[in-house]
């Protein structure tokens, strides 16, 4: 297998299920998506315009605050005219997606044959706009794929993942995945159980404190 990590950075992943690569791309990696957005902000710019929604495109303002003044002051209904997410064909998203550097680091984890989802999804967020906001449930479909690929990464037996919504939770153990409810007690017990059974100090596993408490505030 190839690719640009080092040993060290590899072991890091296989035994901590994550890696930082801090500084991996440059302005000049970055340029062609920033290029993309600043088109598609330009496009929405001369809507609003023509609309009669501003008087003043913000031509000057930088990249970084430009949308935000676009909608300064404007409704989610004035936002969402414009799309919760912009998937539009451009050939920068394309060039990030394919930058050899991403690319270079991930055939170091995978090997070199790689698949990636043709779809560029760009999701603008702007200040007091909640229209920018992403509904969890969009994101349901993978929690069960992301929990399965923690639990086999997961090394240490006294570490678990877990993650909580409507007093609901669902646990990454090393090697196993379970699912607890608050209106179901024998699965809060097989889940504290199990935990036990691989070493993690029973403190660590009173799940009802979490439950509509995920931070345990």
């Amino acid at each position: 297998m190839h690719g640009s990590l080092a040993p060290e950075q590899l072991a890091f992943y296989d035994r901590e299920g994550y890696l930082v690569l801090e500084r991996l791309l440059s302005d000049a990696d970055l340029r062609p998506a920033r290029e993309a957005m600043e088109r598609k902000v330009e496009v929405i710019a001369a809507d609003l315009l023509k609309h009669g929604l501003i008087d003043d495109t913000r031509p000057d303002s930088p990249f970084e605050t430009r949308l935000a003044e676009l909608f300064a002051g404007r409704s989610d209904e004035e936002f969402l005219r414009y799309g919760r997410g912009w998937r539009d064909r451009d050939p920068g998203y394309f060039e990030l997606m394919a930058n050899p550097v991403i690319l270079d680091a991930v055939e170091s984890l995978i090997g070199g044959e790689i698949f990636a989802n043709p779809v560029y999804n760009t999701r603008p967020k702007v200040p007091r706009v909640a229209a920018g906001a992403v509904p969890w449930h969009q994101a349901d479909k993978y929690v069960d794929v992301l929990l399965q690929m923690v639990a086999q990464r997961l090394r240490s037996p006294g570490w678990y993942f877990h993650l909580e919504r409507n007093r609901v939770i669902k646990v990454a153990y090393p090697g196993r995945v379970m699912e607890m409810s608050a209106t179901d007690p024998s699965s809060i017990h097989a889940a504290r159980k199990y935990g036990a059974s691989i070493g993690i100090h029973p403190e660590q596993l009173h799940f009802e404190r979490f439950m509509g408490n995920p931070f345990d505030q």
